[in-house]
This record gives structure tokens, C-alpha cells and sequence, in this order.
């Protein structure tokens, strides 16, 4: 598997946090076939950081599109 960084930023009010939202990270990742190999916050521009194993591209998108659709 593939290792991809995906930068996320939440817009508007968020639902939720610490374990939680990783739970749900996870769980949207995993559903593709995904695995979280880091989660970590950030200060500045972007409010997440992901490295995760997808199977290829198409799991990426497709992970990394519902995760921002939060």
C-alpha cells in the first residue's frame, strides 16, 4: 500500500474532537480499505495532518473526500 499525506481544514462549527474525531477518522479511512499511520493537529493554516495506507489512488479520494466532508 501507498502512503499519502492529506492536509485537512475545518470550516464552520466543529461537532466533537480528541479521540472522537479520530474514531471517526478512522473508521471513514478504514472504510475504503485505508489505515491511519499518523493523526496529528497543527497550528497555522491547516487544522489535521494524515499519513494513511490506501490500497491506490482511487481509495485515497475517495478516503480523503469523505473524511472532508465532516
Amino acid at each position: 500500500m501507498a502512503h499519502y499525506l492529506t492536509l485537512f481544514t475545518f470550516r464552520g462549527e466543529v461537532k466533537g474532537g480528541g479521540p472522537e474525531r479520530y474514531k471517526v477518522f478512522k473508521g471513514l479511512a478504514e472504510s475504503v480499505g485505508g489505515k491511519i499511520v499518523y493523526f496529528g493537529g497543527l497550528m497555522g493554516p491547516h487544522d489535521v495532518m494524515t499519513i494513511t495506507d490506501y490500497p491506490d489512488l482511487k481509495a485515497a479520494m475517495l478516503g480523503s473526500t469523505r473524511i472532508g466532508n465532516l
